[in-house]
């Protein structure tokens, strides 16, 4: 499945995959993706993340023995992956493919891959364990949209051209804008 990081959160409450693929150029959404997953998953099922980066095919052996193993520890595995490359290279995609063809709800693995694009997940997105979730930059827009739900949120008041402001003088960044709101808070 694939979606934007806007519907993250209901996707969330609605199912829990085993395989989640963050990908896009947004990095603050790329971060917010991550730890909103793996904070619900540490939540529900009690379990503490295992950190890996996927630098070589060695490395994607590791992800699939430990995605595979039990933990003595708690009932869930959570494993949390980096990946830097351009394309998906064919350790990855053995790896990934076996590991959703069997996956038994034990493991979850969280993969954040910015520089990725989507066309190298195509073979994954309609799979039913795989949620590939989008973080692509906001419309200037919805930033300020965002913004303004941001500061409402942390019960802030401020004139209506705040959200502007913060857009304009942060040049659409954001993190910028995130930061300008928490120092604001």
């Amino acid at each position: 499945m694939q979606i934007k990081h806007a519907a993250l959160a209901n996707n969330l409450q609605k199912h829990t995959a085993p395989l989640y693929i963050l990908v896009g150029q947004d990095h603050y959404l790329l971060d917010d993706a991550f730890y909103k997953i793996s904070d619900f998953i540490k939540k529900k099922y009690g379990c503490e993340p295992a950190r890996l980066a996927l630098d070589s095919s060695e490395d994607w052996s590791f992800l699939y023995a430990e995605a595979t193993s039990y933990s003595l520890f708690s009932e869930k595995n959570l494993i949390q992956a980096t990946y830097d490359k351009k394309t998906l290279d064919a350790a990855g995609k053995k790896v990934l493919t076996t590991y959703v063809d069997e996956a038994e709800s034990d493991s979850f693995i969280i993969i954040k891959a910015p520089s990725l694009p989507l066309k190298q997940l195509q073979w994954l997105v309609n799979h039913e364990k795989v949620v590939v979730v989008l973080a692509y930059p906001l419309s200037a827009d919805a930033l300020k949209q965002w913004i303004f739900s941001a500061l409402k949120q942390n019960n802030l008041q401020f004139e209506r051209e705040v959200p502007e402001l913060i857009h304009q003088y942060t040049q659409g960044n954001m993190l910028a804008c995130a930061q300008w709101v928490e120092k604001l808070s």
